[in-house]
């Protein structure tokens, strides 16, 4: 047993139909999730307005492929789901950005996903840190299958929390060395 220590949050990837994470989400409910993330494909928008009308678990929309710039504000026109996601994977520093903003706007939290690699997180972790309705920064376990490329990688600190780099840029150094051994092409 956690207990209420512990904030929970679920996702399934969008694998589920409607009456699948319906069923779901209503478990969650009962057990006082904090959020549902991608129950359904994101761009079942009919499924998101329905799950976040029948649901008291805040939808979290999406870190999936094909949702970018303008399915955040779509979303937000349908006043669904209750939090917008981004990543520099996809949408950049300035496209996370953005959509933090437009999210601020109507009282939105975008929380901010893991990009996949050091660096990529590195930028999602500055921009966690120029804005203020985010309120988690998503770290992978093993730390290993994100951490690759660079010289000195950030972790958590004692307090298990990340602190931001204070070197100039993203604050952080290629390994070139690296680089070089798992080169798989180069394009000239």
């Amino acid at each position: 047993e956690i207990g209420n220590e512990m904030t929970l949050m679920f996702d399934p990837n969008n694998n589920y139909d409607f009456r699948k994470a319906l069923t779901v989400g209503r478990a969650l409910d009962d057990n006082g999730f904090h959020w549902f993330e991608d129950p359904v494909p994101w761009d079942d928008f009919d499924a998101v307005v329905e799950l976040s009308r029948r649901l008291d678990t805040p939808l979290a929309m999406s870190d999936l492929a094909g949702y970018l710039f303008r399915e955040p504000a779509h979303y937000i026109r349908l006043g669904a789901p209750r939090i917008l996601r981004a990543t520099a994977r996809k949408h950049g520093i300035t496209g996370m950005r953005k959509i933090a903003g437009m999210a601020e706007a109507f009282g939105l939290n975008c929380e901010i996903g893991t990009a996949g690699n050091s660096s990529l997180n590195a930028a999602n972790l500055h921009v966690i840190c120029s804005i203020g309705n985010c309120d988690y920064y998503e770290w992978w376990m093993p730390a290993e299958a994100h951490q690759f490329g660079l010289i000195d990688h950030y972790g958590l600190n004692n307090r298990m929390t990340l602190d931001a780099p204070e070197t100039p840029g993203l604050g952080c150094e290629l390994d070139e060395e690296w680089i070089a051994a798992h080169r798989v092409a180069t394009l000239e």
